[in-house]
């Protein structure tokens, strides 16, 4: 017998292929079915709808960032964990880039798109300021709001993946992520002021 989950991750992946390639008008249950190896019946087994699917898809997709985020280490520099850091997420995303920035056009009309979207947008972020937080345990950095700093983080290396997307300008990864985590573990070791 099959494995519900594996049959599941499949479908996913041929959804994400799929709109990758062609954008939601790629998607009818038909060519993610095929693409997936299964029967359209296997698929509504599944996801009782499209927009199911689709839902699942993006949502398994952005909550990926946030699991696949590397634990912090207080033995390490802190520019070094925030590179991982950034790395990992510019890694996770820019595979998935152009479907990213259509299920953000999506999710305009589509409540639960928009729903994952906004989780993805919380905790992702809150990922960060945890390992900040636990730095900060460990007395490498000052108390400060790691929340507000890691949105900041999140929104700009996002803001990165959707430009190098629309420009098709190459983005070296290990080197934009050590860019950035340069400048920002510079300002969360500088005093306030």
């Amino acid at each position: 017998m099959a494995n519900p989950e594996a049959t599941e991750e499949r479908i996913l992946d041929a959804c994400r292929r799929l709109y990758r390639e062609g954008g939601p008008r790629a998607l009818t249950t038909r060519a993610v079915a095929t693409a997936a190896g299964v029967n359209e019946v296997t698929l509504f087994r599944h996801f009782n709808t499209k927009g199911d699917l689709v839902r699942a898809m993006v949502a398994h997709t952005v909550s990926g960032v946030s699991r696949d985020l590397p634990p912090p280490n207080p033995s390490v520099p802190l520019v070094d964990t925030l590179t991982a850091w950034a790395r990992a997420y510019l890694e996770h995303l820019a595979p998935v880039a152009d479907m990213v920035l259509a299920s953000l056009a999506e999710s305009r009309w589509d409540e639960e798109i928009c729903a994952c979207h906004a989780e993805f947008a919380r905790q992702v972020p809150e990922a960060l300021a945890r390992h900040l937080e636990a730095i900060a345990a460990g007395g490498q950095l000052p108390p400060q709001d790691f929340l507000r700093t890691a949105e900041m983080l999140h929104l700009l290396l996002l803001a990165r993946l959707m430009t190098e997307h629309v420009a098709a300008s190459p983005l070296d990864l290990g080197q934009y992520a050590r860019e950035v985590a340069r400048v920002f573990a510079a300002a969360l070791v500088a005093p306030a002021f």
